[in-house]
């Protein structure tokens, strides 16, 4: 039972189990989600990708400390989309936020769209990192910042998670240098040592 519902993780479905991912997502991801985004200052940005939205409490986060910013988020799971626009009804009617499903490989969205893309919990599954920023390099406007929240940075804090999850563990050195080789510069580097989070950061200049 405990490997068929965290098997969702990494793509959520629209089974109870998928619902208790999506739930556990919007609920377990709050603070490090809260200490990622004291990391850089996107309080003056307008419009915002979140990568990966998963149950949309990171689209929330992102409104609350932004001024007048439209925030999207994309997914490949059409579940986590639903969850996400359940959860952000309000804002999508207001026309502050809007939700797709896309996947990083291949994004839809015009060259320059974007002043901030933010990823949180979600690079573990991207299908190729190095090709996959530079699709968010590309979509970045000039001075654009991208940011990388995770959770798990280490081969030994995965251990557990492998067993039932089928994901890819990165280093914070590892974020960083996929940033570089993709275009990336003013790469800087957060951790939280005591509980094994990372946020790195990138620009586009």
């Amino acid at each position: 039972m405990l490997k068929h519902i965290l098997s969702n993780t990494r793509k959520p479905d629209s089974s109870l189990s998928g619902s208790i991912i999506l739930w556990s997502m919007n609920k377990g991801h709050e603070k490090l989600a809260r200490w990622g985004l004291s990391k850089y200052d996107l309080s003056n940005k307008k419009f915002i990708l979140d990568a990966g939205c998963g149950g949309g409490k990171n689209i929330s986060n992102l409104l609350s400390i932004t001024q007048n910013a439209c925030v999207y988020g994309i997914d490949y799971s059409s579940a986590s989309v639903k969850k996400s626009t359940e959860f952000n009804k309000k804002e999508i009617k207001e026309g502050r936020v809007k939700i797709f499903q896309a996947d990083v490989s291949d994004l839809f969205f015009e060259n320059e769209s974007f002043d901030a893309v933010t990823a949180f919990e979600t690079i573990y599954f991207w299908p190729s990192l190095c090709e996959n920023f530079k699709e968010i390099y590309r979509i970045l406007q000039k001075g654009g910042v991208f940011l990388v929240c995770n959770e798990i940075s280490s081969e030994k804090d995965a251990e557990k998670w492998k067993k039932y999850i089928d994901m890819s563990v990165y280093t914070k050195s590892m974020i960083a240098d996929f940033m570089k080789t993709a275009g990336f510069s003013d790469i800087n580097i957060h951790s939280q040592p005591k509980n094994g989070w990372i946020c790195v950061t990138g620009i586009k200049n």
